[in-house]
């Protein structure tokens, strides 16, 4: 059976279940938690410059390195651009991502090769990115709506009280993008921050293990982590991310996120 066919009837199976009033406090109490992870951590715009390192199971490393920028537009909507800068076979490759206004997003790669920006198709958000862990879809925001947010209980994560949240997709037009089934999130109760994700496939299995390192207070409540690890356990590969440098709230034309910036080699300037 089709993975799609899959992801589409578990939706239904979740959406299907009856919402008693524990539940249904359990689903609010969840979204609860990452509403506040996302208003004390993430900034109107930020940079960072990335490095990052593969590794497979036979213990052999490629190390890539990358710039990025974020920032909120002025209708609300979220826009990302990642430009690898190394190594030089990789460099001027990069990834553009709009949020839309139905909860999805739009992302579109460029290739100096084809010197071309191509729309990457719903199809294809589950593939991994450039050989990396990450998914297309792993590389987009997460829009709340689009997902039920469940708390089930507690956790120890190395040595830290966290909530646990399994996040499933929200509608079957989701469920079926998603090359997910299921997330479990692991969120510190301290400073409501996400230190280990859980991911599971359409059929339930358990995949890949993000997990955030490094953690630094950055101003007020804010914290980043400077290390993040995506553990693809099917694979037995694994990406590590690490930052080089990190600035909030940095000033960022509009034009940063638009193709002509990209295809002209602006980012690498």
């Amino acid at each position: 059976m089709p993975l799609a066919t899959i992801a589409s009837i578990l939706a239904c199976f979740f959406l299907a279940l009856p919402c008693t009033p524990a539940r249904a406090d359990a689903q609010a109490e969840g979204r609860a938690i990452l509403e506040r992870q996302r208003d004390l951590h993430e900034t109107s715009s930020a940079t960072s410059t990335v490095v990052m390192i593969l590794a497979d199971k036979a213990g052999n490393k490629k190390q890539r390195e990358f710039r990025s920028w974020k920032k909120t537009m002025s209708d609300g909507l979220a826009r990302t651009l990642m430009v690898f800068t190394a190594p030089a076979d990789l460099s001027g490759t990069a990834l553009l991502s709009w949020e839309t206004g139905d909860g999805l997003a739009n992302q579109w790669l460029y290739m100096p090769a084809t010197a071309k920006m191509q729309r990457v198709a719903s199809s294809s958000k589950a593939d991994f990115f450039m050989g990396t862990d990450f998914t297309y879809e792993d590389m987009e925001p997460d829009d709340l709506d689009q997902y039920v947010m469940t708390l089930t209980g507690s956790a120890d994560v190395d040595g830290q009280d966290c909530h646990v949240i399994e996040v499933v997709p929200a509608t079957p037009e989701k469920a079926k993008e998603s090359g997910y089934g299921k997330r479990v999130f692991h969120v510190r109760k301290d400073i409501t921050f996400t230190v280990r994700i859980e991911y599971h496939d359409p059929r339930g299995r358990l995949v890949k293990v993000q997990t955030a390192h490094d953690l630094e207070n950055v101003r007020g409540d804010m914290w980043i982590a400077r290390k993040t690890l995506m553990d693809n356990l099917r694979a037995k590969h694994r990406t590590l991310m690490g930052l080089a440098a990190f600035e909030v709230d940095a000033a960022i034309d509009d034009e940063v996120f638009t193709e002509l910036y990209v295809t002209q080699g602006r980012a690498l300037q």
